[in-house]
């Protein structure tokens, strides 16, 4: 099975398969209690690198970096892709600090 390949589980609390936690490359119906199957959700490990950027980092750079490390579904270009709009996003963000303070600075050039 390939990392990036789909798992699918019963959800029926009552059901062997579910009970057993065997899983499916496909969905379909459970072969025990005929419910539908339903995509198996990943763990997600984040360090604690990436718990505070989330929590501390403005939400323009904590958004698509928890985009980009939580979607495992995508491929290899769409992941770098991701990356790239993180980079780009951080950089616009700190030229518009360095912008706005410059533009609040108290000591300015009197001749301009």
């Amino acid at each position: 099975m390939s990392v990036n390949s789909k798992q699918y589980i019963c959800i029926n609390l009552d059901c062997e398969i579910h009970k057993d936690e065997i899983v499916f490359p496909k969905q379909r119906d459970c072969y025990a209690c005929k419910h539908p199957l339903v995509e198996k959700k990943r763990e997600l490990t984040l360090t604690e690198d990436d718990k505070e950027i989330i929590t501390n980092y403005p939400t323009v750079i904590a958004l698509p970096f928890y985009e980009f490390i939580t979607n495992n579904e995508d491929s290899a270009f769409d992941k770098i892709t991701r990356l790239k709009d993180v980079y780009e996003i951080s950089l616009r963000y700190l030229a518009l600090l360095v912008i706005s303070e410059y533009f609040n600075i108290e000591i300015k050039n009197k001749d301009r």
